[in-house]
Parts: C-alpha cells; structure tokens; sequence
C-alpha cells in the first residue's frame, strides 16, 4: 500500500464495520473469528485488516448448524417472523429482506418495472431462490407467476395466459420452455410476450443467449448469488464481468496460501455481505473467480469450484452426496458423476463399478432413485465403468461461456 491508498478511506470500509457490528450482537462464530484476529467494537478491520480475520469455509456451515441449531450462531436477532430453509447439502438458510432490496434495485436498475408480469421458474419448495424473488419482484411491483422448475406445460400455459413479459430461474430451463412454446405453437413475443430475462445459477452465455436476444428480442442479465448470501453481483449492459452490488464485499484469495490475489487472477472467491439478520463475513464460497480492475467493483466468472463439486442447474453437487448415493445398493463398489453441457442445458451422467455380474439393473435402479433424493437433481443417464478412480464429481463443462 503506497502513502496515498494509506490515507484514503476505502469505501468497502464502512460495509466491513456494518456487518462487524450487526455480527458482534449475535453471531458467535462471527464474534470469535474477529477476536482471533484481534478486533471487537473499540477497532473493526478495515479492507486491509479485513485479511487478518479467517475466512469461514461455507463447508463447515452444517456442521456448525447441527451444533447449534437451527443456523449455528451466524444469525443477529432480527425482528419479526421469517422463513428457514433446507438446501441440498444440509445447509440451513433463513430468508433476507436486505437481499430482497438489494435484488429490487438490481431489477429496476436493469429496466424491469412495475408493468411486467415476471414468470419465475425458481423452486419454491425448501429452498429460498423461489421466495427470494418473488418478494424482490413484489418491490418492484410485478405481478409474478409462481411458476417453478416442473411441470412444464402447465408452466407454459400460466406464461401464455398470464401473459409474461419476464422471466426469473435458470438458463437452462429458460431454454427448454422456449423450445417447447415454440413446438406447441405458442410463439414467443406474441403468445407469449417475454421481453426481458434474468438467468442465473449457470453460465448465461452462447447459444442460449445467442438466440433469444437475435431471435427474439429478449434482453438478457446474468447475476451470481449463493443461498447464503442472495444475490450479489448482477450484470450491467456494455460492461464486462458482474457489478457487484451495494452491500457487498468481494475478495479473491490464492487457493494454496489463502493471501489475496490481484485484479484479474483466478482464485477463491471470499464474499462479505451486510444483511442485517444474517451477517456474513468472508464466507468462502467455492468458487473460482477473478476481480476485474477499477470501479465500480466487477467479478469475472464463475469459473468452476475450488474443490470436487459442482454448481449444476442452479444447485450445489457435493461429492458428499455422490458418495451416499453409492452406496444405494451393495453391489456398487466405486462409481463417479459427470456434468457436462450440451445446447445450453446441464446434463448429469453416472458411471458404476459394479461388484458382480449381473447386478447392474438392480443397482441403476437403485442409484436413480436415491440420488435425486439427496441433491435434487435428475440423471440423465447411468452406465457401467470398470474402474473409478479420481474425484466423485467431475465437471466437464466450459466455465466462461462468452455474452452475446
């Protein structure tokens, strides 16, 4: 740091010491991390400081979850009833208002306005991505179709009669209810009027993107968010990479030495986030990123997951959950998951090692349905291999599919 950056305040300073505060009334976990590195209420880290203090693995949530239930002492107090939710991989989220508003203002900001009628594709059940936007298109004041990621004619037929003009979910989904508007007869931009989209969860690029902004008309936004955190970086037209958004502060750490990374390198992505009843300080996310030089604040990527997991349809796979699901049927010995990309849509393929001759009908039956039980996720296809050795997930796909 040179003379003049020592004497300049950095404006990511005063969001460190709002979530240092709103933590220390309530977050133990928080409050100890802070303690370690020797910050309370007389002296909160500033951006420098801000690297002394551990980094809290989002791995290790559950486990602080089932300590101390039901949110493992990271939630401040807050006032008001809420909701809890259960996400695949045990994690425990609670729903956030300050993520709402801060998703609202994205929205706003990105030309959807209170004369849209939003179709949102994201799950309901269990998980806060459903609520999460429905309430942050109630501030903007939509009306919103509580459409969901299933049924999907019925969908199609709640976007034509609603007359949706928006759309809220996954890429992949996006892509597959307009494939089947299209051979149904229901055009889009006249059955349906869709005029904007906003897509995330996976990459919202190439092909899929290609096509509905030359074909259609569609203006696209990306975003990246967790279910922890809300979203917190959304895209902005004519600029590279995501904005990230009020709220919010980004760090990319090397993932050998966890020291910081300069713009433009790749490393783990550490966020910090100021909402009020769930305060979270240097979470690492997981996820490979790089942060783009200059303001305002923009991250590049996400490029892929700093471990063996994957982020597919808008979900986190963990190798945790491969593993259960192995163990579905004695005669699996060994086996693995592949994500891949084919036309825009995230596919999943399983390979077995199956331990005597004959079995492997009993035991692809037996994998297929417990795996979706345990990451909510559908296969696409199951075979047997000879042998399995390396990661449990393995992703195939490219992480940095160009914008159109």
């Amino acid at each position: 740091m040179n003379q003049h950056e020592a004497t300049v305040s950095d404006p990511r300073d005063a969001v460190i010491a709002r979530i240092c505060a709103r933590a220390w009334s309530g977050s133990a976990p928080t409050v100890a991390r802070l303690r370690d590195a020797g910050f309370g209420p007389d002296r909160w880290p500033d951006w420098a400081g801000l690297a002394s203090v551990a980094p809290l693995d989002k791995r290790d949530i559950p486990a602080l979850q089932r300590a101390a239930p039901p949110l493992g002492g990271l939630d401040a107090p807050r006032e008001g009833a809420g909701c809890l939710f259960l996400s695949a991989g045990g994690f425990m989220e609670p729903d956030m208002p300050a993520a709402e508003a801060r998703l609202a203002d994205f929205f706003r900001a990105s030309g959807l306005n209170a004369d849209d009628v939003v179709l949102n594709g994201f799950s309901y059940h269990l998980t806060p991505a459903g609520l999460l936007f429905h309430n942050a298109l109630l501030r903007v004041g939509c009306r919103v179709l509580p459409g969901g990621p299933q049924n999907t004619e019925q969908v199609l037929e709640l976007a034509h009669r609603g007359r949706a003009t928006a759309f809220t979910g996954i890429s992949g989904h996006l892509k597959f209810l307009v494939d089947r508007a299209m051979q149904t007869g229901l055009r889009i931009g006249e059955a349906i009027p869709l005029r904007i989209a906003f897509a995330g969860g996976e990459p919202f690029g190439g092909p899929i993107r290609e096509e509905l902004t030359t074909r259609f008309g569609i203006a696209c936004f990306d975003y990246y968010g967790t279910a922890d955190l809300g979203v917190v970086a959304g895209e902005r037209a004519d600029a590279e990479g995501l904005e990230l958004l009020p709220g919010v502060v980004a760090e990319v750490l090397d993932i050998a030495t966890g020291a910081r990374l300069p713009d433009g390198e790749t490393g783990h992505l550490v966020l910090s986030v100021d909402n009020p009843n769930y305060p979270m300080l240097r979470l690492a996310t997981g996820d490979l990123a790089a942060l783009a030089p200059g303001a305002p604040r923009r991250m590049l990527g996400p490029f892929g997951r700093v471990d063996a997991s994957a982020r597919v349809r808008g979900l986190l796979l963990h190798e945790a959950q491969v593993r259960r699901a192995l163990a579905a049927h004695p005669a699996i010995s060994a086996g693995y998951v592949e994500v891949s990309r084919v036309d825009g849509r995230d596919l999943l393929a399983a390979a077995l090692v199956i331990a005597a001759d004959g079995a492997f009908p009993a035991a692809d039956a037996a994998f297929r349905a417990r795996f979706p039980e345990l990451c909510r996720l559908s296969l696409d296809s199951v075979h047997q291999v000879a042998e399995a050795a390396g990661p449990l997930v393995r992703d195939l796909r490219p992480h940095a599919e160009k914008r159109a």
